[in-house]
């Protein structure tokens, strides 16, 4: 773990020279890593997460044999009334001196540096909880969506919004009469272009759910993401899995960049990481019910 000397956030300004330097071709790149289900929990110092975060891709652009470094993309899933993305946009935030968040052209992203080299994208997003108690991603955007509405309506909103949207894999949450709902939801807006999201949490060498299965077979895509818990250990998981994106990147437009690319894919982008493993999965299940009744 880092530790938590702190200086105080560095920030460009928005000058008509930097836009114009921003918009430079050399801001470009044509492959990154994508952690496509990103919680920024309360307990989680942004300095931490974001380290934590470049040391996870890092390991695995050797693993993947890409040049180091390459950047990673964190897209955010805030929760409620959480919108940690607005503290890293906000300057008067603390991070530890060798990270500096640079604006791009976009509200709904930022940059974040560090030896004045870029080391992470990250994009604003939600995760809503339906009516139906299924969890939608609205990722690239900085749309508030409410909880409770049903699974059709919500998915409208982030559709209006321009957000990618995802139906997230979750523990019990695919089963019987929800997973007709969310099957149900998949022909609906099949042309629409949404999205199923398998995650780190689902444990290793555990047979790929029904719903994956049958997504491959229709040509619906996954976008794999970390989806760490509100656990301290967890934070050592951000970045740990997701996919390959390759494609020209503006770093001036990350947003509108990426959510283009991916919805212009032909085929299931590669993934990267691992999930985590049987006695890990069973841990935060118990710790996740505790936690749910308030006994810890």
């Amino acid at each position: 773990m880092v530790g938590h000397n702190t200086v105080p956030l560095q920030t460009t300004s928005t000058t008509k020279a930097d836009r114009s330097a921003d918009r430079n071709p050399a801001t470009a790149v044509s492959v990154i890593l994508v952690d496509a289900h990103v919680h920024i929990h309360r307990l989680f110092s942004i300095s931490d997460f974001l380290t934590h975060a470049e040391t996870c891709f890092s390991q695995n652009c050797q693993s993947l044999g890409l040049p180091s470094p390459t950047l990673g993309c964190l897209m955010l899933a805030e929760t409620g009334d959480s919108d940690r993305f607005s503290e890293l946009c906000n300057d008067s935030l603390s991070v530890e001196e060798h990270w500096r968040i640079r604006p791009t052209q976009e509200t709904c992203s930022v940059i974040a540096e560090r030896d004045c080299q870029p080391r992470l994208i990250v994009l604003a997003g939600r995760q809503i909880v339906t009516s139906e108690r299924l969890e939608v991603l609205a990722l690239g955007t900085r749309e508030h969506i409410a909880d409770g509405m049903p699974l059709d309506d919500t998915i409208q909103r982030a559709l209006a919004a321009d957000a990618l949207v995802v139906l997230p894999w979750g523990f019990g949450k695919w089963w019987f009469r929800r997973g007709k709902v969310v099957r149900r939801a998949l022909r609906s807006f099949s042309k629409c272009g949404i999205y199923l999201g398998d995650n780190g949490g689902r444990p290793q060498h555990c047979k790929t759910p029904r719903l994956l299965r049958e997504a491959e077979r229709d040509g619906v895509l996954t976008l794999p993401g970390s989806d760490a818990l509100p656990f301290p250990s967890e934070i050592g998981r951000v970045g740990s899995y997701g996919f390959v994106l390759s494609g020209d990147i503006d770093l001036s437009f990350p947003a509108r960049c990426i959510k283009q690319l991916i919805r212009q894919l032909g085929r299931q982008p590669k993934p990267f990481g691992r999930r985590v493993t049987w006695p890990a999965f069973c841990r935060n299940q118990v710790l996740a019910q505790l936690r749910k009744h308030n006994i810890c």
